[in-house]
């Protein structure tokens, strides 16, 4: 087997492996701890590889005993962990260790791509699991190492040809700082442009569907259950680390694992998730830009949270018939949800939820939801079918769900689903004091109308228009009728001050409706594919009970309803620039004029430019280009395209024949001038089969690549090869007789061997 000869393949080995182990760590541990775990790694995987290209030129024995020592203890790691973590946790922790094994004995070339399938395994499992934009740099620095280790593999394959003064020739030759630099500059500009500006078309599934993870949540309804400690309330020993599929049946039987913290406090939740909620005080967290949770999903969703009927002007209550306790059915939760077969087949859709901040015990999911995995034995379905975990949600938690989405006229619904009359009454209520304006306002604005959508929509329109959305009411603390007060005074408030006005005008018009409140997901990050949640987009909204199904409206300005539908073919550099404008007004929202805002704004600008710069080409493209085209120019195109073709045909296919007659033709001419004219034919028919001889390498160096590849023409190769040194480099006066041998070994290449190995 042939080992490495040239040292920079370990320097190349070790930032390959060590940019992927960054990669990993970074998608599991904070920014100080993934500096201290890439830290140790890397000083155990330099330790091994420096023993490696010792143990390349002396053979110690001892680095294969640490070997199968370290190989032994990957094997006890996966073991161990296998009772206390997930397998794949396992499994990236055994793979590892392998390699740090592996690396005290790496000392021939096909360790090279052992390393590499390693590191690419490593790299593949940091993406599937990073939500952050940043971790796009991770990635070109993975790229970067791996160019750098391919190019110093490919100087080792050539140096295990050369011999002699060709070793430093070649190694000279390469300047491998320098065309590094260039071709590793060259390849990410290119692979920038065919990313940002080849259009990318999405799959049509939710990647990973369904996805369940992170922590076990156990039933702490059924009093009494095997297991359950006396007294075991919401967030205190219901929490318990998920170990894989296998660690959550342990923790539904009560087995002893180590329990969660006890609930946290939610003092900065958005306080519409509580069971009363005030519209003066949603909470400061709406101007928070941390990010609650990501979503896959192939649409922007109205994420239900809770759902509340009771108003009093002021305060929302939810006075519902009670909830349901629904236990876990062969690994899912199927609620009994009046829907139509052929409905729920075609309307389904999935979303993958991964908690990044802890929260309340409610299961977020867009409205209906027919099936849920979740990490728990039991779930409670409210009569609202809103939904509720054993305990508050902690960070790491994944889930999914599937949705029954109808659209009317594009807006988000669940579908058709019967109420009897209590239901209906209750979602009629008014305060007890409601202002005679108030009704009046809402007769004058839709009492022209006949349906009620039409009536829905008009007041949504009225209320969209006539109103100012903005966040500054949220530090108020207005006393009394707070719908009036927004109406007729104020005239600008929060969202739950446009959705609550919205419910009580419709009931004024004898329209069943009811405030939704929970999040609006349709801030699309098209680096990651998730659909970044954060606190600032709390909101609330408006379900209206039209004919026989609760429609989604939304009355504040600024947000879209019907959500728009994602672009199944679009340019990565537009949804980018809208991503970043996203971005850089959440920054002038929640953040001062700093560094990084300033950046985020030149950003911008540079992707607007780009924007105007490709109109402008397509413009110049469409009022000239194209009348051309339509003119004369796709003749000549196609006349172009057969060029083309009778080249290739004429390369490839009669290229040897011209070749042969151009030699026969020299025969009886100047010796020297026919060996090199053989010679670059036989270079030309090599390169045709895939072996072109690069020009780092001499004459010699390429007939031992050749011979090695073609065996049963080694012969007629050192013929050619020995001759045309002779006629560049010799003193020998070569005669008919070379040139006899030499016009018979090329017809043999070309027209009597063969293009593979023996």
């Amino acid at each position: 087997m042939n080992k490495i000869q040239y040292s920079p393949v370990y320097i190349g080995m070790y930032f390959l492996l060590v940019s992927a182990i960054l990669a990993v760590q970074s998608t599991r541990y904070s920014a100080v701890m993934t500096v201290v775990y890439t830290t140790v790694w890397a000083i155990i995987y330099g330790i091994g590889l420096l023993c490696g290209w010792q143990y390349k030129n002396q053979g110690t024995k001892a680095f294969v005993i640490i070997t199968n020592v370290l190989a032994v203890f990957a094997l006890f790691v996966f073991l161990a962990g296998y009772e206390f973590s997930g397998v794949v946790e396992c499994l990236i922790a055994c793979l590892l260790w392998l390699q740090a094994g592996r690396n005290f004995t790496i000392s021939l070339r096909r360790d090279i791509f052992y390393t590499y399938i390693v590191s690419l395994i490593l790299i593949l499992y940091a993406s599937s699991i990073s939500k952050e934009t940043s971790f796009v740099f991770f990635i070109i620095f993975y790229v970067l190492a791996g160019m750098f280790t391919f190019m110093t593999e490919h100087i080792d394959e050539r140096l295990s040809y050369a011999s002699g003064g060709d070793r430093d020739i070649l190694t000279k030759g390469m300047h491998l700082p320098v065309k590094g630099g260039v071709l590793s500059l060259m390849t990410l500009v290119v692979a920038a442009v065919i990313f940002l500006l080849v259009p990318m078309f999405p799959s049509p599934h939710v990647q990973a569907f369904p996805s369940v993870g992170g922590w076990f949540y156990r039933n702490v309804w059924q009093k009494g259950a095997k297991g359950e400690k006396k007294g075991a309330g919401r967030g205190e020993n219901a929490i318990l680390r998920l170990q894989g599929f296998k660690g959550a049946a342990q923790a539904g039987k009560g087995k002893t694992i180590k329990s969660a913290e006890r609930k946290p406090s939610f003092k900065e939740t958005y306080n519409g998730f509580k069971k009363k909620f005030d519209i003066a005080s949603p909470g400061q967290c709406m101007l928070s830009n941390r990010i609650v949770f990501y979503l896959q999903a192939d649409r922007p969703l109205y994420v239900r949270g809770k759902v509340f009927d009771s108003f009093n002007s002021r305060v929302w209550k939810s006075s519902g018939s009670g909830s349901e306790t629904v236990l876990i059915n062969k690994g899912l939760f199927t609620f009994d949800i009046f829907t139509f077969e052929k409905d729920a087949e075609e309307g389904g859709v999935g979303q993958v939820y991964t908690i990044n901040k802890n929260m309340p015990d409610i299961i977020f999911a867009a409205y209906k939801p027919l099936n849920l995995w979740f990490p728990g034995d039991a779930v409670q379905k409210e009569y609202d079918l809103s939904l509720r975990a054993p305990g508050y949600l902690h960070s790491g938690t994944i889930y999914s769900v599937l949705s029954e989405i109808r659209d009317v006229d594009g807006r988000q619904t669940g579908g058709w689903e019967p109420l009897d009359r209590a239901d209906l009454h209750r979602y009629l209520q008014l305060p007890a004091r409601l202002p005679a304006k108030i009704k009046k306002l809402a007769w004058s604005i839709a009492g022209g109308k006949h349906s009620n959508y039409e009536k829905a929509e008009v007041v949504e329109h009225y209320l969209k228009t006539h109103y100012t959305y903005t966040l500054a009411t949220i530090f108020e603390k207005p006393k009394g009728d707070l719908v009036s007060y927004f109406l007729f005074k104020r005239k600008e408030g929060h969202c739950e001050y446009f959705a609550s006005s919205m419910v009580v005008l419709l009931r004024a018009l004898h329209v069943p409706a009811r405030l939704v409140t929970g999040y609006y997901a349709a801030h699309y990050n098209p680096i990651t594919g998730y659909y970044e949640v954060r606190e600032l987009d709390a909101h609330a909204w408006v379900e209206a009970y039209v004919n026989y199904a609760w429609i989604t409206f939304d009355p504040t300005p600024g947000f879209q309803c019907p959500l728009p539908h994602r672009a199944h073919g679009y340019l990565i550099a537009s949804a980018l620039a809208r991503y970043l404008k996203n971005r850089l007004r959440i920054a002038g929202m929640t953040d001062r004029e700093n560094g990084w805002v300033k950046a985020l704004q030149k950003t911008v600008t540079f992707f607007d430019r780009v924007k105007m710069f490709l109109k402008k080409v397509w413009m110049i493209f469409k009022e000239s280009i194209w009348v051309w085209l339509k003119s004369i120019g796709i003749m000549g195109l196609i006349a172009v395209l057969i060029t083309a073709v009778i080249s290739a045909v004429v390369h490839f296919f009669l290229q040897p024949v011209l070749d042969l007659l151009r030699l026969k033709r020299m025969k009886h001419g100047d010796p020297e001038k026919f060996i090199i004219r053989c010679y670059w034919a036989m270079e030309r028919c090599f390169k045709r089969k895939g072996v072109p001889r690069p020009r780092s390498c001499t004459p010699g160096e390429y007939e031992t690549v050749l011979t090695v590849k073609y065996r049963h023409l080694a012969g007629q190769i050192s013929t050619i090869t020995g001759l045309f040194q002779l006629a560049v480099y010799g003193d020998y006066t070569l005669n008919t007789v070379d040139i006899k041998n030499a016009y018979q070994a090329y017809k043999e290449i070309d027209f009597g061997g063969h293009t593979g190995r023996k």
